[in-house]
């Protein structure tokens, strides 16, 4: 995935208030064609700074959170104090807490989805009368943790990952037990490893009753849907090749595959040119005095879920908000949506109202222009049926509200009664609002929305998959991005002849964010792609930040330097950027205090003109 951020600014000089949007760029894989370049790569001059260690206490604090989800307890960090060598013991310790197992089933649910708790069950059908209430309530938890389980007795048992997909096990509880077709040990309760009786075939969580259930495969396509679930644990998607255009520096001589060693120049920026990708030449030509390249930006993971919401959130948990609903958050009384989602993952946090999603059913557009009411067996009256439901929602509203409440239902009335207005206020804008699949025609709306001051960020997104080339890596990435940069170029051009809030242009106040949630290794594969990498680069357009300009660099590996936040120079006593720093960036170009929001990171100020 690929993720464009337009950061709005307003038009007063004595303030930074921020308009944003954020885009979403996902692009697809196609046909394979070879085109490597045999040419000799640029000499890199420039020493290599060492890696900068990080102190043992914040390296036992990344590794309880990595591996346990919570922080070390003081007495853990006041052992290691007294004796660094403790550090293996305690990461040791860490695997054999039952919190590891815990935090495991909770990463892995993000992707497998089966603990949903709603697995239906015909307990008629198998026990008569005899079952109870609380039995009822359990199995349907039960079904869905049980292929998380036998994944996590892979990891705490040490297996072989494969056995996952292999094993002729799978685990069951005491309410399983009685209802599955496995040799649940007699007496016993809580989960224990057992054998399926119903002469099923081996493979792991492949043939658990929970992943069935939650992916339905036919007879006849051979379980490719609950394979291609299972995929997304073992081959990730996503992820741009940063060797193809943002680190000429790193080449064949440091063991980086690349399609071209041509090597092109313009003011600040130098980068890997090909006459496959045209349209990254006519950009940086066009765009590059307002462009500031990032590169050597740490994901700390290679997992495609994962990395989406450490990029968009800075954390992995579901509960945080994204950058641009912080920053729409902060002047939510000053737009009628104050985030607006074309297109792409939008995490919302505690701020669900602040947040307006258009889907690809076009259900916005057509709710919004009464064309949704027609979608029924009935014949409605369009020309009263719209005014009878406004009214009726109204007098709902209000009636709820006479009725007095507290606590979260008090926050639920708020939120229904803040989206009547959103729905009456949003109605002229509607052609705005209506979905599609074009980036391009996204971009177009996206800009006519900041002009209108309907909303302070928009969200784009490309519909089809994104850049998982783990097969055929140059043909694939040299046509998206070539067709992300075709649209970069639209947008900058657009937004350079849009009149803004100042005087000026639209482009005077926006700052544009591009960025994808994880890189591609410095290698081709056996297929000639290449699979995740936990480094990747990011690039700033237009106002806000210092242009014609490259912060950060790749080492031989293709990972990140450490960079002085202060100077965005390369220092060796600085720190590898992460998601948290970009955050941090966004957030004080906004005027949001980064501090609010807990980051384990200071922001990039050296890039802030």
């Amino acid at each position: 995935m690929v993720a464009l951020w337009l950061l709005a600014c307003a038009g007063d000089t004595d303030t930074t208030a921020i308009d944003s949007v954020d885009t979403v760029a996902t692009v697809t894989d196609s046909v394979p064609r070879d085109s490597q370049d045999t040419a000799t790569p640029p000499t890199d001059t420039a020493p290599v700074a060492p890696w900068a260690r990080m102190s043992d206490a914040q390296l036992l604090t990344r590794l309880s959170l990595d591996l346990r989800g919570v922080r070390p307890r003081l007495d853990e960090l006041e052992r290691l104090e007294a004796d660094p060598t403790e550090l293996d013991a305690l990461v040791e310790a860490y695997l054999d807490d039952p919190l590891f197992g815990d935090r495991l089933m909770a990463v892995y649910d993000a992707i497998y989805h089966t603990d949903t708790r709603s697995f239906w069950v015909n307990f008629g059908s198998l026990f008569g009368e005899d079952w109870d209430s609380d039995f009822t309530r359990q199995v349907p938890i039960s079904v869905g943790q049980a292929p998380l389980r036998l994944l996590r007795r892979v990891a705490e048992e040490d297996l072989p990952w494969t056995t996952i997909v292999t094993a002729d096990w799978t685990m069951a509880d005491h309410h399983l037990g009685r209802i599955y077709p496995v040799d649940y040990p007699d007496g016993e309760t809580g989960w224990h490893p057992v054998s399926w009786t119903d002469q099923r075939p081996a493979g792991g969580v492949l043939v658990s009753t929970g992943f069935m259930q939650r992916y339905i495969s036919q007879g006849v396509n051979f379980q490719r849907r609950r394979a291609n679930e299972l995929s997304r644990i073992l081959l990730c998607g996503g992820g741009w090749d940063p060797a193809l255009v943002f680190a000429p520096s790193v080449g064949a001589d440091d063991g980086v595959d690349r399609d071209s060693e041509e090597v092109s120049s313009l003011g600040g920026h130098t980068w890997v040119s090909s006459p496959s990708r045209p349209a990254v030449d006519a950009f940086f030509a066009a765009h590059g005095a307002q462009t500031l390249l990032i590169n050597g930006l740490e994901v700390r993971n290679v997992d495609h879920t994962i990395c989406t919401h450490l990029a968009k959130t800075g954390g992995t948990g579901g509960d945080l908000p994204d950058w641009a609903t912080i920053i729409a958050q902060e002047r939510a009384s000053d737009f009628i949506i104050p985030h607006l989602a074309l297109g792409g993952p939008a995490f919302t946090g505690p701020f669900p109202t602040s947040v307006v999603r258009v889907s690809g059913t076009d259900a916005l557009y057509q709710m919004l222009g009464g064309s949704l009411l027609t979608y029924s067996q009935d014949t409605v009256p369009l020309f009263e049926s719209r005014s009878v439901l406004d009214d009726f929602a109204a007098a709902r509203q209000q009636a709820v509200e006479a009725e007095g409440a507290t606590g979260r239902r008090q926050a639920l009335i708020a939120d229904h009664g803040r989206s009547l207005d959103v729905m009456a206020q949003a109605e002229p804008y509607k052609d705005l609002l209506k979905a599609s699949s074009s980036l391009s025609i996204q971009a177009a709306n996206a800009v006519a929305v900041l002009e209108s001051g309907l909303s302070r960020c928009v969200s784009l997104s490309q519909t089809y998959n994104g850049y998982d080339s783990h097969t055929s890596n140059f043909w694939y990435q040299e046509s998206y991005q070539n067709e992300l940069f075709t649209v970069l170029d639209e947008l900058m051009t657009l937004l350079a002849s849009t009149a803004g809030t100042s005087g000026g242009s639209l482009l005077d106040e926006t700052t544009v964010v591009v960025h994808s949630e994880m890189g591609k290794t410095p290698q081709l594969n056996s297929g000639g792609g290449k699979d995740h990498w936990p480094y990747t680069s990011t690039m700033l357009l237009g106002a806000g930040v210092t242009g014609d300009r490259v912060v950060g660099a790749y080492d031989g590996a293709l990972a990140g330097r450490p960079v002085d936040l202060g100077t965005a120079e390369l220092s060796d006593s600085g720190q590898v950027m992460t998601a948290s720093t970009l955050g941090a960036t966004f957030l004080a170009l906004a005027d949001v205090d980064p501090g609010d929001w807990g980051l384990d990171s200071d922001p990039l100020t050296g890039v802030l003109a």
